[in-house]
């Protein structure tokens, strides 16, 4: 994968609410970022600033991958996380 495949598929995560019901915008984003010495991609919320799940990579391209699996249903109204 090159680097706008990585950038596609952090695209693709959708925002959810707290009950993890998707939300078209404001709600949990997902971020990513680098942080103790860790890659980070983390649904932290846009209003309050809280982190309701957090994936670790040793790269952004892994952290991004290790979010993207860990989202095992998608359905139209809904995510659920491993």
């Amino acid at each position: 994968m090159n680097d706008i495949d990585y950038l596609r598929l952090f695209e693709s995560l959708p925002h959810c609410d707290s009950m993890c019901n998707i939300v078209e915008d404001w709600g949990y984003a997902p971020n990513l970022y680098y942080f103790d010495q860790e890659w980070h991609v983390s649904w932290i919320d846009s209003a309050e600033g809280d982190c309701l799940y957090d994936f670790v990579g040793k790269s952004p391209e892994e952290a991004i991958v290790n979010a993207h699996r860990s989202i095992i249903i998608i359905t139209d109204n809904s995510i659920k996380f491993l």
